[in-house]
């Protein structure tokens, strides 16, 4: 405004050389009034701009605080909640194991079954509070893909076995020995999905499934299947599948008691820079997918770990099994017979 004064000035003073004082003297006092008004305007739009900028930092701070707050009490609610669990689990364990007479038996079965659903529900609830309020965070370590898949599906095989499903996994062997990432994180959704689809399923099988996507000399991107012959449900309940608090009957009740484990799996696919979806038809079973990309690991770790030998069914290298394998899995062995010293890939089975 200074400048633009200093030239009015300027012309003002040629003016009253030229003798048109009174003319140059009213142009500048319209000027001057005109850059005033304008000065005034652009300080209160400032004081409107700075105003809304601290409510709208005051109302995240408010939000994060609420936030944390929510997850403070929900994490010492679990705890106490867990507490008298440990108890009740061990002392019911004790009981279950004097004699007692099959209606006792049964009963103590129910109060066992139903503190291991509680334990398992006072869990999530704090790790969800925990994602909500943004203090959830990836660890980046060294880890076999295949390893922890083997492992998260061991943890549901009694119960996979206990109502007679047959339990799979592949992975496939194009996948690095080590990648870098959240394996803890993986395992829990893993293991959300595969108990789901134990859980829902009644007969016929449950197959896990890791693939390659994309690959490049630093990060490979691995889609995860699991697919069941469950009771599977309606297109129109699949888009509240991965709500954790949906409400009303957009979802099947038999699903609603996963719904936490489900969010989670959601949410943690999702930090980990990835998209989870369901297609499944009812009656007809279900296949939850998800695509999670992984950093290479630093060579040094990928020799110190090794190779992985081929074990399909308890058999290394078994020519007939491997076969199996490579049908059952889609891969074309392209003329490689073992017979002619031709040695297959690492392939990681869990039939």
């Amino acid at each position: 405004m200074w400048n633009v004064l200093k030239i009015v000035a300027g012309w003002g003073h040629g003016c009253w050389q030229a003798g048109l004082l009174l003319p140059a003297a009213a142009t500048f006092f319209a000027l001057l009034l005109m850059c005033l008004l304008v000065r005034r305007r652009f300080a209160a739009r400032a004081r409107t701009w700075t105003a809304q900028l601290a409510s709208e930092v005051a109302r995240r701070e408010a939000a994060e605080a609420a936030n944390q707050t929510k997850a403070d009490f929900l994490g010492y609610m679990s705890h106490q909640i867990r507490i008298p669990l440990n108890a009740i689990i061990g002392f019911t364990e004790l009981a279950l194991e004097t004699p007692l007479n099959t209606q006792l038996r049964d009963y103590l079965g129910t109060v066992r079954t139903s503190a291991d659903w509680l334990y398992h529900v006072a869990n999530d609830v704090l790790e969800f509070a925990r994602i909500e309020a943004g203090t959830l965070k990836l660890e980046q370590a060294d880890f076999s893909l295949a390893d922890c898949v083997r492992s998260t599906v061991n943890i549901v095989r009694a119960e996979a076995d206990a109502r007679h499903l047959a339990l799979k996994h592949r992975v496939d062997e194009k996948i690095p020995a080590l990648l870098r990432g959240d394996a803890g994180r993986l395992r829990q959704i893993l293991f959300n999905l595969v108990e789901n689809a134990v859980k829902y399923t009644t007969s016929g099988s449950v197959i896990v499934t890791a693939q390659v996507l994309r690959i490049s000399p630093s990060s490979v991107t691995v889609q995860f299947k699991v697919a069941d012959t469950g009771i599977g449900m309606s297109e129109g309940k699949q888009k509240a599948l991965f709500e954790p608090l949906a409400h009303g009957s957009s979802v099947d009740t038999k699903w609603k008691s996963s719904a936490f484990g489900l969010g989670i799996s959601q949410r943690l696919v999702g930090m980990m820079g990835g998209t989870i979806e369901a297609q499944s038809m009812l009656g007809a079973g279900t296949t939850v997918h998800f695509d999670v990309s992984f950093e290479m690991a630093p060579m040094t770790a990928v020799a110190a770990a090794g190779s992985h030998p081929v074990h399909v069914n308890g058999t290394a290298n078994g020519a007939a099994e491997l076969q199996s394998l490579h049908s059952f899995s889609g891969i074309l062995l392209a003329g490689c017979q073992p017979a002619a010293g031709c040695q297959p890939a690492p392939q990681h089975d869990g039939s």
